[in-house]
């Protein structure tokens, strides 16, 4: 009999925050590879959550066009680079901040050593 461990010690779980057609937050898990360094894995983090939801229920936090241009990790403050897509709202009632504030919050979730998040678009940041 063989048995298989989808639990594999190769990866990792992260939530990611998506929101719904009513605008209320839906929480999806994703298994995602470990990576050998904290930058690393918060750049896959965020390049997952810029991919958007799994589920077709669900609305992306970002433009589909948006994309990560550069991500860095120093002394517990990650900075994210963000193409300009990125600075336009998913739904046209949203605050400007919707989409960053659900980034922001993701990573601490996720990575509690991380003590600041600063985020830009197109070296600006928001």
């Amino acid at each position: 009999m063989l048995v298989l461990d989808i639990t594999s010690s190769d990866r990792a779980r992260y939530t990611f925050v998506f929101y719904n057609r009513e605008g209320e937050a839906a929480i999806e898990e994703r298994l995602l590879y470990k990576e050998m360094n904290s930058e690393r894995a918060i750049q896959s983090y965020i390049e997952e959550m810029l991919y958007g939801p799994i589920s077709q229920d669900l609305k992306p936090v970002f433009l589909q066009e948006s994309s990560l241009l550069s991500l860095l990790y120093r002394d517990g403050t990650v900075f994210i680079n963000l193409s300009e897509e990125a600075a336009f709202p998913v739904q046209i009632e949203a605050d400007f901040n919707y989409s960053f504030t659900t980034m922001e919050q993701g990573v601490f979730r996720n990575f509690p050593a991380v003590q600041a998040v600063r985020i830009f678009v197109m070296g600006h940041e928001v």
